[in-house]
């Protein structure tokens, strides 16, 4: 079932980056790039940002405060997270899960190993308030490891590139 429901959201995406890109068919201003991000879809992204067809906000959030800009962090997407930026997606919108935690596209990207996308971030200026502390209970955590050890990694390469 959840096979067939991706299926279907690929081709509906399909079709309306197709009617969008010919201009058969115009969505309402604001239509939110969230689907379009959390699949990856970096031409329908673009589409939807186009001021000339539908102006979508960058930063249109779900109301625990997930953005597209962290669906596609999460994701791994690191093509729609420059697009994102570039059309203003504020780097470090954070969405509150509902254990009370709060995370952004930085600590996502980070505990799900997406090292492209963290260098992104972190040129972008991303706030690694979101990440686990090293005396915080979720560092013990597989996932809080994972989440630091990605991020000192990238951070070093980010530094080091920029000091080239």
């Amino acid at each position: 079932l959840l096979r067939t429901m991706a299926i279907l959201v690929t081709l509906l995406s399909a079709a309306v980056l197709y009617a969008l890109l010919y201009r058969r068919w115009r969505l309402p201003k604001n239509f939110p790039p969230g689907p379009a991000s959390r699949n990856g879809h970096l031409e329908a992204v673009r589409a939807l940002l186009d001021v000339d067809c539908c102006a979508a906000d960058a930063n249109q959030a779900k109301p625990t405060g997930m953005t597209s800009l962290i669906f596609a962090a999460q994701n791994g997407y690191a093509p729609v997270v420059q697009t994102l930026l570039e059309h203003r997606a504020d780097v470090n919108a954070v969405n509150t899960k509902s254990s009370g935690r709060q995370d952004n596209a930085l600590s996502m990207a980070c505990e799900r190993g997406k090292k492209d996308v963290v260098k992104i971030l972190i040129r972008a200026g991303a706030s690694d308030e979101c990440l686990p502390t090293a005396d915080s209970p979720s560092a013990d955590s597989d996932e809080g490891r994972k989440a630091l050890a990605t991020y000192a990694a990238c951070r070093q390469e980010v530094e080091a590139e920029a000091i080239k």
